[in-house]
C-alpha cells in the first residue's frame, strides 16, 4: 500500500498540534485523507517540554506528552473518532459515542450528521440533524444498537473486522471484512436509514408513511393535512391535525403498525378491554395497543402526539387510535375504514356498504390494505381523493390494465413516476369514478344522512332515498339539491322584469332632467354674451 503519512499542523498559542490529518497513498502521486482531528482539547498539555506521535500498526494515533523523564498518553484518535468508528476501538457503555459526519465526500470539516445514544437513556441510537428543527434524523429500534455491544453482560465491546462510519449523506453505515478476503476488502452489511420510512417522523405527526407506495404518506384517518398546500406539494414535516375536536370513544384497529418514542404509559392489565378502559378514562389519550408479547406490561398508551408512524412493518403490531364516529363514517351506508385507508361513500369492500355499483374493492383484515379488482386482475390501492373523486392502483404493465367498460370507473393516466417498490418497477395509475345514483335503502332510516329523500320503490324494484319534491339528486355532491318549480321561475323572471323596468326609468329620467338643466344654462349664457356685445358696442358709439 505504500507508506503512511503524517502532517502536523501548529498552533500558534502553544506550539502544539491543532491538527492531524492522515494520508495513506492509494495510486502514484495521489493522497486521500482517510481520517483527521481538529485537536482543541490538546491546549491543555502545553505545559510539556516535548511531545511524541505514535501510529500504531492498528491505525490509532497517539501523541505522547515528555517531562521530566515521564511519558503520558495526551491524547489518542481511538478515544476521539470523528465520523469512524474503526476496529480495534473500544466503547464503554458508561461514556457515549459521538461520531459526525464529514462535510462532503472530499471535505472532512464537521458535517450535518451526529450519530449518538439517545439523550432518554433507553441505550437506543439516533442520529441528529443540526440543519433540521426537529434534530433527531433517525432513531434505532432497540435492537439495533446491539451490534456495538457483543454480550450484555460484558461492559467493554471490541471490534476486530467492523467499522462503523457517519456518511455525510446522513447515513449510519456497517462495514465488515470478510474472513474469505485475501485482499482485505469491506463490504458494506447495513445501512440506516435504510429507506424512505425509516427517517425520523417523515410524514409529520399523525402522518402515516408506506414504504410500498409511491405516495408514500396519508393522514391517519380522522385527520387532515396542518397545511394542505404544502402536504399536496410532497412536503409532508407539519403533518396532520384532527378533523373533530371531541376525544370521542370509538376506536380504529389499525395493523401492523409502528409507533414513535411518545409512548407515554404501560400498565398491567388482565386483558384488552382493560386496555381500552384505561385510555377512556383520558380524554388527552390518543391511541392505545394491547401487546400479548409483553405480559408484564402489555396495554401501551400514547397521550401526545404520535409520531414517526409506519403501516405495513414487518414488526408492527395492532393500534387503536381514538376517533369520531363522524370522522371515519359520515354516512349510515359509508364501508368502515380499511386500516389507514378512508373508504368514501360510494366506493365499497362489502356487500352490505357503499353502492352495490361500486363493489370492486377488498380490505385484507391482516395489513390493513385495499385492493381493486378490474378483468385483468386485482391491484393494490396506494390512494384515495375523496375531494377529487379517484384513487391510484400500481400496475406493472400499464398497457394490460383492463376495466369493466359497465362499472363507473375511468383510467386516466399513470401518475408521473416510477420508483422500485418490492423491487420491481411499477406505475401508478389514475382512476376517477363517476358520480353514483341516488343510494339504495331497505328502510326510511336508511336515509336520514340525506336530507330532502325518502326510501321509495325505484326502477327494477329496488328502492332508493328519492328526493322529495323540488329537490333533485345532485350525485357529485351526494345530495339533494333545491330546485325551482315553474310558476317560481315566472315570478323570479317578473321580479327581474320589474327591477331591470324601474332601473332604465330612473336612468331615462336622470338623463332628460339633467340635459334640461343643460339647456337653461347654455340660454343663459348666450343671454349673457349677447349683452356683453351690445354694451360694448354702444360704449365704442358714444367715443
Amino acid at each position: 500500500m505504500g507508506a503512511i503519512t503524517v502532517i502536523k499542523g501548529w498552533s500558534a498559542n502553544c506550539m502544539l498540534c491543532s491538527m492531524f490529518i492522515l494520508y495513506i497513498p492509494v495510486l502514484l502521486c495521489s493522497f486521500h485523507v482517510h481520517w483527521y482531528s481538529e485537536c482543541y482539547n490538546w491546549r491543555e498539555s502545553c505545559n510539556s517540554t516535548d511531545t511524541i506521535v505514535n501510529l500504531t500498526d492498528s491505525g490509532n494515533l497517539v501523541l505522547y506528552g515528555y517531562s521530566y523523564g515521564n511519558v503520558t498518553s495526551l491524547w489518542e484518535s481511538f478515544k476521539n473518532p470523528t465520523d469512524t468508528f474503526l476496529p480495534g476501538m473500544t466503547l464503554s457503555l458508561d461514556e457515549n459515542i459521538n461520531l459526525t459526519s464529514w462535510r462532503g465526500r472530499n471535505d472532512p470539516g464537521s458535517g450535518n450528521f451526529t450519530f449518538m445514544l439517545d439523550a432518554a437513556g433507553n441505550q437506543n441510537a439516533i442520529i441528529a440533524n443540526k440543519e433540521e428543527t426537529t434534530t433527531i434524523y433517525w432513531e434505532s429500534s432497540a435492537g439495533l444498537y446491539a451490534f456495538l455491544t457483543s454480550t450484555e453482560d460484558q461492559k467493554d465491546a471490541e471490534f476486530e473486522n467492523a467499522r462503523l462510519v457517519m456518511n455525510f449523506s446522513g447515513k449510519i453505515e456497517y462495514w465488515v471484512q470478510s474472513v474469505r478476503s485475501t485482499n482485505g476488502t469491506w463490504y458494506l452489511s447495513d445501512a440506516e436509514p435504510s429507506n424512505n420510512c425509516s427517517v425520523y417522523n417523515v410524514c409529520g405527526n399523525f402522518g402515516s408513511c408506506n414504504l410500498n407506495n409511491k405516495l408514500k404518506c396519508k393522514c391517519l384517518p380522522g385527520f387532515k393535512p396542518y397545511v394542505a398546500q404544502k402536504w399536496h406539494s410532497g412536503d409532508f414535516s407539519d403533518g396532520c391535525t384532527k378533523n373533530s375536536v371531541s376525544c370521542g370513544n370509538t376506536f380504529l384497529s389499525l395493523k401492523m403498525m409502528k409507533i414513535g418514542k411518545n409512548l407515554e404509559q404501560r400498565s398491567r392489565v388482565e386483558n384488552e378491554t382493560e386496555c381500552k378502559e384505561l385510555c377512556l378514562k383520558h380524554c388527552d389519550c390518543k391511541s392505545y395497543s394491547y401487546n400479548q408479547d409483553y405480559p408484564e406490561l402489555p396495554c401501551w398508551i400514547w397521550k401526545q402526539e404520535l409520531v414517526d408512524v409506519q403501516e405495513e412493518y414487518e414488526f408492527g403490531y395492532n393500534v387503536s387510535l381514538r376517533v369520531a364516529i363522524s370522522d371515519i363514517e359520515p354516512t349510515v351506508q359509508n364501508c368502515k375504514p380499511c386500516g389507514t385507508n378512508m373508504i368514501p361513500y360510494p366506493l365499497s369492500t362489502s356487500s352490505n356498504c357503499g353502492d352495490p355499483m361500486y363493489f370492486s374493492f377488498n380490505c385484507s383484515t391482516t395489513s390493513g390494505q385495499v385492493s381493486f379488482k378490474a378483468p385483468s386482475g386485482t391491484y393494490r390501492v396506494t390512494s384515495i381523493d375523496q375531494n377529487r373523486t379517484k384513487f391510484f392502483i400500481q400496475v406493472k404493465d400499464v398497457g394490460s390494465l383492463r376495466l369493466n367498460q359497465s362499472l363507473p370507473f375511468n383510467q386516466t393516466t399513470p401518475r408521473n413516476s416510477s420508483s422500485n417498490v418490492l423491487s420491481r418497477v411499477t406505475d401508478d395509475v389514475e382512476i376517477v369514478w363517476e358520480p353514483p345514483l341516488e343510494p339504495i335503502c331497505n328502510l326510511s332510516t336508511d336515509c336520514k344522512d340525506w336530507p330532502h329523500s325518502t326510501c321509495k320503490s325505484a326502477s327494477h324494484g329496488k328502492r332508493k332515498c328519492l328526493c322529495t319534491k323540488s329537490f333533485r339528486w345532485d350525485g357529485t355532491k351526494l345530495s339533494c339539491t333545491q330546485v325551482s318549480s315553474p310558476s317560481e321561475k315566472g315570478m323570479i323572471l317578473l321580479l327581474i322584469v320589474g327591477i331591470t323596468s324601474v332601473i332604465v326609468l330612473v336612468a331615462i329620467s336622470f338623463i332628460y332632467i339633467w340635459r334640461r338643466k343643460m339647456t337653461k344654462r347654455q340660454d343663459k349664457l348666450t343671454k349673457e354674451i349677447e349683452y356683453n356685445a351690445c354694451y360694448i358696442v354702444k360704449a365704442m358709439s358714444k367715443t
